[in-house]
């Protein structure tokens, strides 16, 4: 990792495993300026905030496509007795609603 990659960050080419390498590196370079008594640049407060973002995004999509995938699963696991029950007590309330 180098500054480069911190100073023109582009996010959509890494995964949430680079990110979060990209996150910490970005965290000691702060660290550094703040031992060093200087001024943190504000292009790397910047970056931290996108790449806190990029990851809480990331890491939120990876939950909701387990949920998706355990969902599914679940769905397949029902017998057609629920299945049926499922899809009459659907039909009954399109056709209230169309009453």
């Amino acid at each position: 990792m180098n500054i480069q990659q911190l100073k023109i960050l582009q996010l959509d080419r890494y995964d949430i495993e680079e990110l979060v390498g990209l996150s910490a590196f970005a965290g000691i370079v702060q660290h550094e300026f703040e031992i060093n008594e200087l001024v943190t640049p504000e292009w790397l407060s910047d970056t931290q905030k996108k790449l806190a973002n990029e990851i809480r995004a990331k890491a939120r999509d990876q939950l909701e496509a387990e949920l998706k995938k355990a969902l599914s699963r679940r769905e397949a696991l029902k017998t057609a007795t629920e299945q049926r029950a499922e899809t009459d007590a659907k039909i009954a309330a399109l056709q209230k609603r169309l009453a």
